[in-house]
């Protein structure tokens, strides 16, 4: 077996999250795909739920960087801002064709407090980073709606995209956020 950075183990724990979901994935199936023994993973983490809490923290993580930070870019207009971030999203869920915290809040949230208060916020920040762009144009009221009917849709449409292996409704959807502007 060979030595496997916690990292390197997280990016393991998301691929199996995604495919299998969290109940389904054992320790044991995140040591093979890591080419680790089992207890060697308990070295970097001491539950399954660890992995988990630290997965979903990777995973904002790099939303808040990737997608989320380029709702306040001040170096673009609101219209650059929006479909710089849908752009981003596309590109993320084509690419990796599911989304874990969706996967997550089925299983993982009725197990961990913890883990249901992580992906609450996750989509609460998604919705605020849309809303953030579009409250100049429509108003509070109607730009939290249009925020959380975006994320929603996208839910959808990216729930279709793992069914499916079709991405002409993500990309349909990405377009039509992208016109709210």
């Amino acid at each position: 077996m060979k030595k496997t950075d916690p990292e390197s183990i997280l990016d393991n724990a998301l691929s199996l999250f995604r495919a299998k979901g969290y109940k389904s994935m054992s320790m044991a199936d995140i040591g093979k795909a890591s080419g680790l023994l089992k207890g060697s993973i308990y070295h970097h983490f001491p539950s399954k739920e660890a992995i988990l809490i630290s997965s979903i923290d990777r995973l904002s993580d790099h939303f808040e960087k990737a997608v989320f930070s380029l709702a306040h870019s001040e170096s673009m207009s609101e219209k650059q801002r929006l479909e710089a971030m849908v752009s981003a999203i596309e590109g993320y869920f084509i690419e990796n064709k599911a989304c874990v915290m969706a996967h997550l809040s089925m299983e993982a949230m009725q197990d961990t407090t913890q883990a249901k208060s992580q992906i609450q916020s996750f989509f609460r920040r998604w919705r605020r980073a849309f809303e953030s762009v579009l409250v100049s144009r429509h108003g509070a009221p109607v730009a939290r709606r249009l925020a959380e009917d975006a994320v929603s849709q996208l839910e959808g449409a990216i729930l279709w995209l793992n069914i499916f292996g079709d991405p002409a409704p993500l990309r349909w959807m990405c377009g039509s956020i992208k016109e709210l502007l």
